[in-house]
């Protein structure tokens, strides 16, 4: 791993750029500061997850970024603050990570019909039924 550190805030010239960004990204909080470091140069998140058993000081990691999540999705997803604890394998991030996007699709589903129901109220039926997809 070819990772290099950008400190917080003097290298980050704006915040949403970082935060937003699909470059790889890690912000690593450590037990005896409150600014993360953020590191990149990570190409997979069980490197990432290798890395975080090799740490004593570090309290967490946020994942931010387009990052690979093997047979879960079938391609990239974006992170934009995904927790991962020390002790974490792999798995135990496949399994929650997997939970989390049911998750996400079943909100999304739900935000739809709330959209779709104000559009019919506003618009009547075939808005209702074109934000349905019916």
């Amino acid at each position: 791993m070819d990772s290099k550190a950008l400190t917080w805030p003097e290298n980050v010239q704006n915040v949403t750029d970082i935060l937003y960004s699909k470059e790889r990204r890690i912000f690593v909080y450590e037990f005896d500061t409150n600014k993360p470091i953020i590191l990149e140069g990570f190409k997979h998140i069980p490197e990432v997850i290798n890395w975080l058993d090799t740490q004593d000081n570090v309290e967490i990691i946020c994942l931010s970024g387009d990052w690979e999540v093997g047979d879960l999705l079938g391609s990239l997803y974006h992170f934009d603050g995904y927790e991962i604890n020390p002790g974490e394998t792999w798995e135990d991030f496949k399994s929650d990570f997997a939970e989390h996007a049911e998750e996400l699709q079943r909100d999304n589903r739900e935000w739809r019909r709330e959209i779709a129901m104000e559009e019919g109220r506003l618009n009547g039926i075939q808005s209702y039924n074109d934000w349905m997809g019916y």
